[in-house]
């Protein structure tokens, strides 16, 4: 099998399958409790926290259940601790779980206002520079586009920030990025103010995630109950998974420094090969070998044939894509990031995500482009009879 799908969820490995289960078997105690092992559980959480911290500059980590409940308690959580109306700037390249907010902050008087994106799936610096204003509390602009791998020029945007609207905050989806672009771990200590991640997408388990905050960062909890996280995210932590979260840190840490530059290699080889084998791929985003590429992702729109069937025939040869963002793909539309970019539906229906793990290999990448021409190939002339 090559998974090639690390996007939508990149399989535990299996240093987190055994720390999550040795957990479980002695150190799953609440860690509010005093007495002796649930002191042990709290030092797994602690220990986690200061770890995130220290890679992210964080004054504060709250552990959440994942990428989508960090965007929320970023988005509404700030929301929340307005006195009056505010405009909130998202890009059209966002995930799901912060532009579907759009109708709770218009609900609460608030104004959103989406920052459109390049032919590249950049954002549109002069039109952010446009929008930003006075009422600006928020610009939300994801690190790494989950649908093209565009990595976003959030220094520009922490810029314009910091000369329109220098009390609003600036927040960056970073469940595509963390521990693979290498910018994630600048974030904080260079203007932004939130950055979310999610265990799941580094090989951690599902069901964690956390929300990075700078010290001047203040939200209203979305959820009450004990008092857990700060109050900010009040019920049992979730201590076995918040182990295998470090566990997954701690196997990212012995990949080196050049597991990304592995990545964009991997991922460049991957598209000669199928260049050389079909010539007429579309790249949908920024050309792979710029450093506006995130080293693991990249959207290809294969000629004559739709992406969907090309996935199923893909499964048949044990090779598996995606064909974009996971939770929009049952959606037969076009993302945001897309209708933003100008893609064509027609296009966008072709269209396949291709996302790399670490632990991925240069056979793969042959095994893969052999087994992507082969299948489209056989669709192609099957339907040009």
């Amino acid at each position: 099998m090559v998974y090639l799908d690390n996007s939508a969820t990149a399989p535990p490995l299996p240093a987190v399958i055994d720390e999550v289960a040795r957990v479980m078997r002695e150190s799953d105690w609440n860690p509010s409790a005093l007495y002796r092992p649930a002191i042990d559980a709290e030092r797994i959480v602690r220990e986690c926290r200061e770890d995130l911290k220290r890679r992210l500059g964080a004054e504060r980590v709250v552990f959440t259940s994942g990428g989508t409940e960090s965007d929320n308690l970023a988005v509404l959580g700030a929301s929340g601790r307005l006195r009056g109306p505010g405009a909130f700037l998202f890009s059209a390249a966002e995930h799901a779980a912060v532009l579907e907010q759009r109708a709770a902050l218009e609900s609460r008087g608030h104004t959103v206002r989406i920052i459109p994106l390049t032919r590249e799936g950049l954002i549109d610096t002069a039109a952010l520079e446009y929008m930003a204003g006075a009422d600006t509390a928020l610009i939300a602009v994801t690190e790494a586009a989950s649908e093209t791998g565009a990595i976003q020029p959030l220094w520009d945007v922490i810029a314009i920030r910091n000369r329109k609207c220098p009390a609003a905050l600036v927040f960056a989806d970073a469940a595509q990025g963390f521990m693979r672009t290498g910018a994630t771990q600048s974030l904080l200590s260079r203007g932004v103010d939130m950055v979310g991640i999610s265990a799941h997408k580094i090989h951690g388990p599902k069901g964690v995630g956390a929300l990075a905050m700078s010290g001047r960062v203040k939200l209203r909890p979305l959820a009450f109950g004990g008092g857990q996280e700060d109050g900010m995210r009040p019920g049992t932590e979730n201590v076995a998974g918040i182990a295998g979260l470090r566990a997954a840190l701690a196997a990212f840490d012995s990949c080196g420094f050049d597991a990304r530059q592995r990545l964009f290699a991997h991922k460049l080889q991957l598209l000669n090969s199928l260049r050389n084998a079909v010539p007429d791929i579309q790249i949908n985003g920024p050309d792979p070998s710029s450093d506006k590429a995130a080293p693991h992702i990249v959207s290809i729109s294969m000629p004559g044939i739709g992406g969907e069937p090309l996935v199923h025939a893909l499964e048949r040869e044990g090779v598996y894509v995606g064909t974009g963002s996971a939770c929009s793909s049952r959606k037969k539309r076009r993302g945001e990031g897309f209708i933003s970019m100008g893609v064509e539906q027609e296009r966008a229906d072709r269209a396949i995500r291709v996302s790399l793990s670490p632990w991925n290999t240069m056979g793969d990448m042959a095994a893969a482009a052999e087994a992507i021409a082969k299948a489209h190939e056989s669709i192609y002339q099957y339907r040009k009879r």
